[in-house]
């Protein structure tokens, strides 16, 4: 896994982090705002082991003498609390889609953006409710939670839920509405366990589901010219390159009067969760070929992408012409700006990664045309 994958779900795993200690501060206004202290809360919990969020949500309501800053603190707890149901799931998209590096940029500015602002108001209103629920914490009116009154004569607390239930039945206020909300509320539950289930499931069989496939937005091969406007590319029905293998790749560039040096070596220091079979590398007068061959096509295809990553971080620039392409068997990315050219290409079990500068930018091309890799240079 690339250091830059790792940072970026460090980030997202350090920014759940901060957001639940938001969120415990958050509750605790929550709270305040309803009259009750923490460890009035946690008497309570203790006591309703049954639909005890539903429960103390309901206690809440009913305790709370401003309902408008109870429902405000109310709503500031859930948004916060959403990233620790979210992350985990960008989490496994990364790891297990790979999704796009420039999604997860979009993600993380947005994250970031929306948990500050929830934070800062969030924090700012319960600093307030604290203010001045603070006088009436230290009075007599603040009564701490004592527990549930059980009767003496009831031996069996199975009894007693029975006949609260009993008594709730004969409220009659508001019964269509409280009816159509507790309706809303239950599908909202179960939409909610639904998507857990999904989630779960997801990662459980994720090695099968996702064994060869990309998470990518790029549903089409493009090449983006230097004024940024797209030109769709229709996918071509040519056969694949099948003849390019290491050995003909070789000779080609010796053909050349290039130096042949050895990577293996060093890539498998580098990746070494990966099952490397050969590899050889050029590297002289700022031009740099390296083809990579794997044991099997599912570590190529990884390497591929684990490339592509660090391949636009270094060769991107305002300027690109980009070439996409993505076939059975076959992905390719190429960059063309100021800086030169640099193609990385994914052929079977194979993985060819290369770039030069300006000057030398038309025979990198000829060359890659020569293989089949190029239409046209």
């Amino acid at each position: 896994m690339p250091n830059k994958t790792i940072l970026v779900i460090a980030y997202f795993i350090v920014l759940m982090i901060i957001s639940y200690v938001i969120y415990a501060k958050l509750c605790n206004y929550m709270y305040m705002a309803a009259g009750v202290k923490r460890k009035d809360v946690q008497k309570f919990l203790s006591e309703n082991v049954v639909d005890k969020q539903r429960r103390l949500v309901r206690w809440l309501r009913e305790k709370a003498d401003n309902s408008k800053e109870f429902n405000t603190m109310f709503f500031f707890c859930n948004a916060i609390s959403a990233t620790l149901f979210i992350n985990p799931t960008i989490i496994f998209m990364i790891i297990v889609l790979r999704l796009d590096f420039n999604v997860v940029k979009i993600i993380m500015i947005a994250e970031a953006v929306a948990t500050v602002i929830l934070a800062v108001f969030g924090l700012l209103k319960g600093k307030r409710i604290e203010e001045e629920r603070e006088i009436y914490f230290q009075s007599s009116e603040y009564k701490p939670y004592e527990g549930e009154c059980v009767p003496d004569y009831i031996d069996d607390l199975d009894e007693l839920y029975d006949d609260l239930k009993e008594d709730e039945t004969h409220i009659e206020v508001d019964t269509d509405e409280r009816a159509k909300k507790e309706q809303k509320v239950k599908i909202l539950r179960y939409a909610i366990k639904l998507i857990v289930v999904i989630i779960a499931l997801m990662f459980l069989f994720s090695p099968i589901i996702f064994k060869n496939v990309r998470f990518n937005f790029i549903n089409n091969n493009y090449n983006e010219n230097s004024y940024g406007q797209n030109e769709y590319i229709e996918e071509s029905a040519e056969e694949l390159p099948t003849d390019v293998n290491i050995t003909l790749v070789r000779n080609k560039v010796e053909e050349v009067g290039y130096t042949i040096g050895l990577s293996l070596e060093e890539r498998e220091k580098q990746y070494p969760n990966y099952l490397f079979e050969d590899a050889f590398c050029v590297d002289e007068n700022e031009m740099y070929i390296e083809y990579i061959k794997m044991v099997n096509s599912k570590d190529s295809i990884n390497l591929y992408y684990d490339l592509q990553d660090e391949f636009i971080e270094e060769f991107g620039a305002d300027d690109d012409i980009v070439t996409e392409e993505n076939r059975t068997g076959l992905n390719l990315h190429a960059i063309e700006n100021h800086k030169g050219y640099a193609i990385l290409i994914r052929d079977g079990d194979s993985v060819i990664y290369a770039h030069c500068d300006e000057v030398q930018t038309t025979w990198l091309k000829s060359f890659m045309y020569e293989l089949g890799y190029l239409k046209t240079f």
